[in-house]
């Protein structure tokens, strides 16, 4: 073969991306040979990528390093992988692109000639049409170009998906429906297209006016054979019909018969609405609701769920209406939750119809007064349910306001010897003392009558305050915004010591049914006030002009972090201190005076992680150029990265000491993190200082 064929070869291969044939393999393995042994005797080195960046390479050399690299880059093993492994590396290119579909398979079909044929013929990337959701706010076409330019995509996307499944998503704002025009349009040109394919429906997001369900969608209905996944968001009727109908019925969905997930959104109050589902065969079901009419609790007990693994009810404004049937038993729910305000009370009353003998995670949020009749008996109806179902809870969220003094709870915590995730409301100093744990030096689990041992397996323990229960607050939010609590530390401390260090032997390891607690989370706490008081409960002599630094330095570089940040809003004030040398000057300053700290005379160092500054001085460190002022300058950043690297072996060496870490949030919240000897110990073969530093620089929020 001579020079000019095998340059022309070249060139097609590398145009389009094609693998070479074995001779031509063959042809260029010793061109290739020949190359290098040429750049090596012009250049005096072997060859390598990095010397073509050099500028004293000569340009010999130079000229012939490039065809180097052409030769490699035709014989290349990429070129050789089957069309079959880049349309699977294409799908999971997909999953990760976070632009959006249709720009990801543009690009594919630009690169070159192979791969556009690679992802016309390969059905599956075309299987999630780009979502229609109108009218595109980022647009500045009119409403009726819009719809007529997403036609002929959608088109694409239908034809070139072959037969399999599709993902559809479809949404629109009530203007798009009061404009005849555009409603026309949307049917006609778009609704219409995708009925045509329901049957292919694997996944439907919709959210659209609920007369369209009934009106438009009607011919779906025992046409939808491959649905699994439903997420409905049910708008209120366009003006056109919102003086017509009262109440609607939506049974387009009511046979499908491999739906198993659904999610639907009621987000109005009126009119009155009832949706049909095939309730025996679900596994998840979430209902958001505003209306007490938007969701009937009675079609979906009524309706025996018997496959129902995940619940979760909120309703957000009047509560359903509960009329009288017999309570049900649901063997595979798994999962619950529950979210409830003043309003919708009457939602609580689910737990006395249900039985869940497999019941491991429960959640009630709300936002309601603690003196209601049905939010005080709160406790005992999830008490009652959980002796009923004789369950083994693993999680226990309530995320409202509630009196924690009620022996309900407690008993409720003792039939729960498996839970590992608790999050409740303040607790006093004899609720926190109820927690400490006394297990006997057999490391047995069993409890003395005085002393009963609750909660062997806790991992993680949550505290919110919302207020004194002795003179709560009956108006919304029903606690006060403004104002922290403050928790009992000697008592915190006591907890977390029998749950820690009182667990382990002398080889680190615990022993016995119980197990260590790893975090415990306070919100809405002083934690200034907390942080001193753990201190003097724990022993620690922490120097107060420590942590006065720790705030003043945590402040300044939060504000420095703040030029990260590229909301609209904030941009020109930006803008305004990077072209402010008075800026830039406070900036150095401030930066000077945290190099000039010797942490050497500070006992307590770890203030400055429990305040998140490594993790804020390493923020900077990556920041892109140009954001904060004057650090084309002073070099903010550089220095931002130095002073992290000079103050890491300073909170290694404190950080080695202690058994717990705090790290505080706004002021308002805490996080303490429990070490395990025994971790320490099977990390000792490992660089255990470089994973204590990837904590300590992490964020806690």
């Amino acid at each position: 073969m001579t020079a000019p064929e095998l340059d022309s070869i070249l060139e097609a291969i590398l145009g389009a991306n094609d693998a070479p044939t074995e001779d031509q393999r063959h042809e260029l393995l010793v061109r290739l040979k020949k190359l290098e042994n040429d750049f090596r005797r012009i250049s005096g080195q072997a060859f390598s990528s990095d010397l073509l960046r050099k500028k004293d390479l000569p340009q010999d050399a130079d000229a012939c390093g490039r065809s180097v690299e052409r030769c490699r880059s035709a014989l290349s093993c990429l070129r050789s992988l089957p069309d079959e492994i880049w349309a699977r590396i294409f799908e999971e290119g997909l999953s990760t692109w976070w632009v959006g579909n249709h720009e990801y398979l543009q690009v594919l079909e630009r690169v070159c000639r192979r791969w556009r044929v690679i992802a016309l013929n390969h059905y599956p990337l075309w299987s999630q049409p780009p979502g229609i959701d109108l009218p595109d706010i980022f647009d500045p076409t009119p409403l009726h170009l819009q719809i007529r330019n997403l036609e002929p995509k959608l088109r694409v996307y239908l034809s070139r998906s072959g037969a399999t499944p599709l993902s559809v998503t479809f949404k629109t704002s009530p203007e798009v429906w009061d404009d005849s025009d555009a409603r026309a349009l949307v049917e006609s040109n778009l609704l219409s297209l995708l009925i045509a394919q329901c049957h292919r429906w694997q996944l439907a997001e919709l959210c659209l006016p609920v007369e369209v369900f009934n009106a438009v969608l009607r011919p779906i209905k025992g046409n939808i054979p491959s649905l699994q996944i439903l997420r409905l968001i049910l708008t209120g009727p366009s003006t056109s019909r919102s003086q017509v109908d009262s109440s609607f019925q939506i049974d387009c969905f009511e046979d499908a018969p491999r739906l198993r997930d659904v999610k639907l959104t009621t987000p109005f109050r009126d009119p009155m609405i009832r949706v049909y589902l095939p309730w025996p065969r679900l596994e998840t079901f979430e209902a958001s609701t505003a209306g007490s009419y938007s969701f009937r609790v009675e079609d979906l007990i009524g309706g025996e769920p018997i496959q129902l693994r995940v619940l979760d009810l909120r309703c957000h404004g009047s509560g359903p209406p509960f009329a009288f049937f017999p309570p049900v038993t649901l063997t595979k729910l798994e999962k619950l939750t529950i979210s409830a305000n003043q309003q919708s009370l009457s939602l609580l009353n689910v737990f006395d119809l249900i039985t869940l003998p497999a019941l491991s995670n429960l959640t009630i949020k709300g936002e309601f007064s603690p003196l209601e009749r049905p939010a005080r008996s709160l406790c005992s109806k999830v008490l009652d349910l959980i002796k009923r179902s004789k369950c083994s809870l693993q999680n226990l969220s309530f995320e409202f306001p509630s009196d924690t003094r009620q022996e309900a709870l407690y008993h409720i915590l003792s039939l729960s010897p498996h839970l590992e995730f608790l999050e409740i409301s303040h607790l006093d100093s004899e609720g926190l003392r109820k927690l400490v744990l006394a297990p006997d030096h057999s490391g047995s689990s069993d409890s003395s009558p005085n002393h009963p041992n609750i909660l062997p397996r806790l991992k993680v323990l949550k505290f919110c305050w919302y207020g004194d229960f002795d003179s709560p607050i009956t108006d919304p939010p029903y606690f006060s915004l403004n104002k922290t609590g403050v928790v009992d530390a000697s008592a915190l401390k006591d907890v977390v010591y029998s749950r820690t260090e009182a667990l382990y032997g002398s080889d680190g390891y615990h022993s016995g049914e119980f197990y260590p607690l790893e975090e415990v989370y306070l919100r809405r706490y002083n934690t200034k006030k907390l942080e001193s008081e753990w201190n003097k409960a724990t022993n620690i002599n922490a120097e107060a002009t420590s942590d006065t630094l720790a705030q003043e330095f945590e402040e300044v570089l939060r504000n420095i972090n703040w030029y990260a940040r590229t909301h609209p809003d904030e941009r020109a004030l930006q803008n305004e201190d990077r072209a402010n040398p008075e800026i830039y000057k406070q900036l150095d300053s401030q930066m000077r005076e945290m190099e000039s700290i010797d942490l050497e005379s500070y006992p307590d160092t770890l203030v400055l992680a429990r305040r998140n500054i490594p993790h804020l001085l390493e923020q900077i460190r990556i920041m892109e150029p140009g954001r904060i002022p004057g650090d084309h300058i002073f070099d903010l950043r550089g220095r931002a990265g130095k002073l992290s690297d000079k103050w890491k072996p300073f909170l290694l060496r404190d950080a080695r000491k202690l058994p717990y870490s705090w790290r505080y949030t706004a002021d308002v919240a805490a996080q303490l993190t429990c070490h395990s000897p025994a971790k320490t110990l099977a990390d000792q073969g490992k660089d255990k200082d470089e994973q204590t530093w990837a904590d300590i620089i992490s964020y806690h929020p």
